[in-house]
This record gives C-alpha cells, structure tokens and sequence, in this order.
C-alpha cells in the first residue's frame, strides 16, 4: 500500500512539472530559450483545432489524476499509449526538424512510465511486458537520434569574418578554389556578407589560419585571402599543434554543414532573403509596364525570351543570364583544374604564388 502511495505522488509531481513546462511553452516564453529550428515548426501546430501543447497538458492532467486516485493499472494504460504517440511525434521530428521543447515533455513522459512500471504490482500485466519493452526500445531509439540531431544543430558554424548575427549573405569558400578567390574578391568589404573558410587540404588549413592572423592584423578579405598565397607547405608538427587541431574542428563543421545542405561545392553561398540583383522593383530600373515572359522551342529546351517595350530584348536577356547562371566552382571530389584553380594571378603587393 505504501507502495503504491509512494508510486501516485511521484507520478503526480511529474505530471504536475508536465503541466506547468506545456503551460510555460504556449504562453510562448518556452520559445525564446529553444536553440533548435522544430521549436518554431512546431509551436503553432495543432490536432484538430487543439495546440500540441494544450493536448500535453490534458494528457499529463489525465495521468496525474490517475495516479491520484490510485487507479495505477489504468494509468500505466494511459502511459503506454501516450508514449506510444509520443514515439511516432520522434520519429516525425527525426525526419523534419527536432524540437529541444518537446524532447523535455518526452523526458517528463517516460519519467511517469517509468514511475507507473514500478509501481504496477498485478501479474496480470506480464503479457504486456513484451510489448512495453519494445516500445521502450523503440522510443529509446527515436529519441537518442533526435538528441544527437540536437547536439550537432547547437554547434556553431565559422564564421572567419565575425559578423555572422548581422550579415544576410553567407559564403563558404576555399583558399585554393579560383572561383571562391572571384567571389571574395567581389563580396569582400560587404558588411552584410559572413566568410565561413572550409579546407579542401592540410596547406589550406594553414592558410586559413594566415589569413585569421592576417584580418587580426587590419586587412580587408580580400586583402587577407590573396596573403595567405604566401604561406608555405605545413609540416606534420604544425598540422598537429593544439591551434591547429582546434582550427581543424571548426573547419570540419563548416564543411559538414555543405555537405549535409546536399552541396558538394564551393563557393557555396547562402542568401537569407531576396538577392538585391533580383529585386527589380527596388534597383531603380524604370518599371512603366511589366516584363512579359514567352516559351521559345526554337531558342533551346527550357529557355524563357523577355520582352520589354521600355528596353531592349538583349540588356534583359544579359541581366535574367548573368543573375541566374553559376559561373563556375570547385567541388570537392573535384577540385579547380591546375590551370586557374593551382595559382593566383598576379596581385600587386603579393606576386604570383602558387596554391598547390
């Protein structure tokens, strides 16, 4: 009995903190301390007309009273087929977006199985073991792969520039890609333009680090991009020093960020918002009637002809080809050719030196 008494206050106190965490996230404070993109995804969402959130505070009020009034086997019911639900909810955030709110109101269910599991003393339960374990193992799994998703999500990219909170436009380059040198050359001195540097070699690494020394220094990207050509081949004690070592690590996540956006390839460039080059209506560009767009089998599969009757054909058809189309970059399981991606051209104050 004493048990049992023992049982229903523990499992009220948890559902009790259930409750209050639900409440805390709906009234919208929860958010603000939420780190990862689910919080948001999933903050309006709803069943039926009912927030997520008031669905939890229902089902831990359901619990609790449960546990209250002694009913424990149907409270353990209750349990297992919240944490049931709560099983198929992980496995929607493993594919989406994991929310570090809703991992805590996971955390406070089992903690109630947990504490009804023990407190359950009929044999007439045992068949149930089986698939109670199972589930276990099933949510246990769920939620340690949205945990992980979580701890990789909290660490910082590089940004070599440090203005990652105020810039828009965020590129990733190499220093020995010759189209991320094009793209430097032409961002360089932008303040709204976030530098994340990733090494495609171990002589990269060490120009990264030049190039820290370099902007510490007063020099622009730029500036501090086509420096580094001067830095010679790192020896395997460099490449292995506690700097490097921890500079390697900060170059890997920005890598790893390339490569799980499905990216392979640099410069890789990041706008949050409309790029100003398409924003027509803002760029000062007489707009006294609209552009009309007209599909041209005879110009080639897919190829959209502009007319313009305050402009010419041609001045349209350069501003949609030069906006839109990549100029060129260096992949990772291909880098640039020797011939425009292994040397600089020459720069006054820093010679010609070669990159590989």
């Amino acid at each position: 009995m004493k048990s049992s008494v023992t049982t229903s206050r523990t499992t009220a106190i948890i559902c009790a903190a259930g409750i209050l965490f639900c409440l805390w996230v709906y009234a919208g404070t929860g958010e603000q301390v939420c780190f990862t993109a689910g919080c948001s995804l999933y903050q309006q969402s709803s069943v039926a007309g009912l927030p997520l959130w008031w669905i939890g505070v229902a089902g831990f009020a359901v619990l609790g009273l449960l546990a209250l009034a002694g009913k424990l086997a149907l409270a353990y019911m209750a349990a297992w087929l919240g944490l049931l639900i709560d099983a198929g909810l992980l496995a929607l955030m493993l594919l989406t977006a994991p929310c570090f709110n809703c991992l805590i109101v996971a955390v406070l269910l089992m903690a109630a199985f947990v504490s009804l599991r023990r407190g359950v003393q009929d044999r007439s339960w045992s068949a149930q073991k089986q698939g109670r374990s199972v589930l276990v193992l099933v949510w246990s799994f769920f939620f340690i792969c949205n945990v992980g998703i979580v701890l990789k999500s909290s660490v910082p990219l590089w940004d070599i520039s440090d203005n990652a909170e105020d810039a828009s436009v965020r590129m990733f380059f190499s220093p020995s890609c010759s189209k991320c040198r094009q793209g430097v050359a032409q961002l360089s001195g932008n303040i709204d333009v976030a530098f994340y540097p990733v090494a495609e070699t171990d002589w990269d690494v060490k120009r990264i680090a030049h190039m820290q020394e370099s902007l510490a220094g007063g020099m622009n990207m730029y500036e501090a991009f086509m420096a580094s050509s001067t830095v010679e081949r790192p020896t395997t004690l460099e490449l292995y020093s506690p700097s490097m070592i921890a500079l390697r690590l900060k170059l890997l996540c920005n890598m790893a960020h390339i490569y799980m956006d499905g990216g392979r390839v640099v410069p890789y460039i990041e706008y949050r918002g409309l790029p100003a080059f398409l924003d027509r209506e803002n760029s000062g560009a007489p707009q006294t009637q609209p552009l009309t767009q007209s599909y041209n089998p005879n110009v080639g599969q897919g190829s959209v002809q502009t007319h313009d009757p305050t402009r010419k054909q041609q001045d349209d058809m350069l501003f949609l080809e030069g906006s839109s189309a990549v100029g060129g970059a260096c992949y990772g399981d291909k880098p640039c050719p020797e011939d425009e991606g292994s040397a600089y051209t020459p720069v006054q104050g820093y010679g010609e030196q070669l990159l590989q």
